[in-house]
């Protein structure tokens, strides 16, 4: 066996896996999504978890619309693993230097911008909304930005640099066919 096609085999099942890993993560989300909505009491803890001091319950309606906020990022996050799934898809089938394989990446960059943004607006947003039912002088405004969100701007940058490596080198392989 030739050492490309040790690679090629390698990139394919390594694809392969990478594909598995999505759907299972598409479904634990899923999973775990559904579970707080039959479960209305572990969603209220889910989005109490982190804030400070104590909380009084929140009304139905306050509690509902933080729900939905808190829906937004992980319904973009879904979005982002499906599009990874399909980016090991198209590595798996050998064609990473195509024009939907850089388009796909530029996109995963761009999400990977959104989702630390919108995180951080998406906490403060919670925040206020679960302890809007608190008396005067309780109620939270929370900013906060952690090591998460600053490691996904340095992965859409990183996305970003490779979008542009891809395209370089699929300049470089369309340039070389047309000298043979």
């Amino acid at each position: 066996m030739s050492p490309r096609s040790v690679v090629q085999s390698r990139i394919k099942t390594l694809s392969r896996r990478g594909e598995w890993i999505c759907a299972m993560l598409i479904f634990a989300i899923c999973g775990y999504c559904l579970f707080l909505i039959v479960q209305p009491d572990e969603a209220l803890a889910m989005l109490q978890r982190g804030l400070p001091g104590p909380l009084t319950r929140p009304t139905n309606t306050m509690l509902y619309a933080a729900i939905a906020v808190q829906a937004l990022p992980v319904m973009i996050f879904l979005y982002m693993i499906l599009q990874t799934r399909n980016l090991f898809r198209i590595i798996g089938k050998g064609l990473f230097l195509t024009d939907k394989a850089q388009r796909l990446v530029i996109r995963l960059g761009k999400l990977a911008l959104v989702l630390p943004v919108l995180g951080i607006l998406t906490k403060t947003l919670v925040a206020l909304l679960i302890t809007a039912s608190n008396s005067p002088g309780e109620r939270l405004l929370l900013i906060e930005v952690n090591s998460d969100q600053i490691a996904s701007i340095i992965t859409a940058v990183l996305l970003f640099t490779l979008s542009l490596l891809m395209k370089e080198s699929a300049a470089i392989k369309d340039e070389n066919e047309r000298i043979i």
